[in-house]
């Protein structure tokens, strides 16, 4: 018996990913430095989840990093701009706009 056990989902999986197969596995040169990633690069992850976290995950890069605003913050910044939102370097090719697309796994189908 598992100490914890996945429930099959019920509604339809997303990932965005690069054209032509967003369910591909990412290219190594990709792999490693996200959050669930194999930090000794044996295997690699397919992210997958819900459309909306699926969006909030693929923008990720383009958010204002957090210290910078808690400082915008705890100055009482409300008039001033913020520096425009930058891309991680290396996190996003630059054409991944053009080139990525959502794919969906129905029903999360073959997902344990």
């Amino acid at each position: 018996m598992t100490a914890w056990e996945a429930a099959t989902p019920g509604a339809d999986l997303y990932r965005i990913a690069r054209w032509p197969d967003p369910l591909a596995f990412p290219p190594r040169e990709f792999c490693g430095s996200e959050r669930f990633d194999d930090p000794l690069g044996i295997f690699r992850v397919l992210y997958i989840g819900t459309r909306l976290a699926c969006f909030v995950e693929w923008v990720a890069p383009f958010r204002f990093p957090l210290p910078l605003l808690a400082k915008a913050q705890a100055v009482g910044n409300t008039v001033a701009p913020l520096p425009p939102a930058y891309v991680t370097a290396g996190r996003r090719p630059t054409d991944s706009v053009r080139t990525s697309r959502a794919a969906a796994v129905p029903g999360g189908a073959g997902i344990p």
